[in-house]
């Protein structure tokens, strides 16, 4: 003989299987204990695999002197770095005739990187609109010293 189950809304005789009653039409789910469960066993999975890639540093292994003056200035040669490619993002979006149509996203930087004497060099490869609606490859190269933008120039691919 066939299992059925009552339907939620209209309490008629259904296959425990359906999706929806037969009858009046309603949606038949998991049910609210099921639901929980669900949610339970995905959280419980999302932990266990956000522990096993997760790597804390030990604290156990304390830094030498050295050691944190090096991490100090990686820290702040990344964010120079990070600094003058927004620099150079914000001067193309200001010269660029149509600046909501500039694209980087359709290419990546070579990070900002470090100039001889100082300062940082950074170059970006983007997309924008001309005058009458073409969409142009284009090249953006950025020099900046000292957090400010000392040289800018913007040239087609």
């Amino acid at each position: 003989m066939a299992k059925v189950k009552q339907c939620r809304e209209c309490k008629a005789e259904i296959p425990a299987g359906a999706k929806k009653c037969m009858h009046c039409g309603s949606k038949q789910g998991i049910g609210c204990l099921g639901s929980v469960v669900a949610i339970l066993f995905t959280l419980m999975v999302i932990v266990i695999v956000a522990g096993k890639t997760v790597d804390v540093p030990s604290s156990s292994t304390p830094q030498t002197p050295a050691q944190k003056k090096a991490a100090a200035a990686e820290d702040k040669a990344r964010a120079e770095a990070s600094a003058a490619d927004n620099l150079c993002m914000r001067a193309v979006r200001a010269s660029a005739r149509f600046p909501s149509s500039v694209d980087f996203k359709a290419f990546s930087s070579t990070s900002a990187r470090p100039m001889r004497g100082g300062g940082y060099v950074a170059e970006w490869a983007f997309e924008a609109k001309n005058g009458m609606g073409n969409t142009l490859p284009q090249m953006a190269h950025c020099e900046v010293k000292g957090g400010k933008l000392t040289n800018f120039t913007v040239r087609g691919r």
